[in-house]
């Protein structure tokens, strides 16, 4: 009866075993089949690679404009903001220095700007204004003298050079070629003993295309300022943009 027993789990054990056996030795047969199948296709076809690219140029197509349209948007945004800020500074500049001047040098004949002349507000020439500031000392005497301009070209250089020198209506004692962009820019110049050098109140990256004074009120103490700068854009078009802003003298 022992035996009997014993005789039977020794066959149930060799069944184990050989269902075991039987088991990893098909993996061991299966694993290296798959692995040489692997490797057999380890690159791409033809078709594949012309699929791929297709697919990838489409993406492409797609994705372009849009990509376009966002670029021309920032810098297009970066020209207008380039041209609103320099108007806002030098339209600043300039009514800070209205409203602390006394009077404005006025020419009442109005005649034609003459180089060799005095400089003066001509109404024939409103984009150069001469102000006289009062002293510290004494405020009713007239003090240093402020000059608020743009520069234009000199049409009278006859230069070999094909860009005209930019013509400093504040100044023409100073010799041909003296140091002025060539770019239309806003300046100001202080008269103590002798004109200072131009400052220019916007950067040199945008153009003036309109500066003018128009003297107003019962005694020409009111000043409206009408400034427009351009800059070119993404797709070579121009951009402007204007300012208009009315100042009183001696406001401050």
């Amino acid at each position: 009866m022992k035996k009997t027993s014993y005789a039977s789990y020794q066959n149930v054990l060799d069944r184990l075993l050989k269902s075991i056996m039987a088991y990893f030795g098909r993996g061991k047969i299966i694993v290296p089949t798959f692995s040489d199948a692997t490797q057999e296709r380890a690159g791409f076809t033809l078709i594949e690679l012309i699929v791929a690219t297709s697919l990838l140029s489409m993406i492409a197509l797609l994705i372009y404009p849009a990509y376009r349209t966002n670029s021309r948007s920032y810098d297009l945004s970066v020209v207008e903001s380039s041209l609103q800020q320099n108007a806002r500074l030098g339209m600043k500049k300039m009514v800070v220095s209205l409203q602390e001047g006394m009077v404005v040098d006025v020419d009442e004949n109005d005649n034609d700007w003459d180089p060799s002349g005095n400089n003066a507000y001509r109404e024939s020439n409103p984009y150069f204004m001469i102000l006289y500031l009062p002293q510290d000392s004494d405020p009713a005497v007239q003090g240093d003298e402020i000059a608020l301009y743009t520069a234009l070209r000199d049409d009278q250089d006859t230069s070999e050079d094909e860009s005209k020198q930019p013509l400093d209506p504040a100044d023409h004692s100073l010799p041909s070629g003296y140091d002025l962009p060539d770019a239309p820019l806003i300046y100001m110049r202080r008269y103590t003993s002798s004109w200072s050098d131009p400052e220019p109140l916007i950067s040199s990256d945008v153009k003036v295309t309109q500066l003018s004074f128009i003297l107003g009120g019962a005694n020409e103490d009111e000043v409206l300022i009408t400034l427009e700068l351009a800059r070119e854009g993404p797709s070579k078009e121009w951009r402007t943009y204007r300012l208009v802003s009315a100042v009183k003298l001696g406001a401050r």
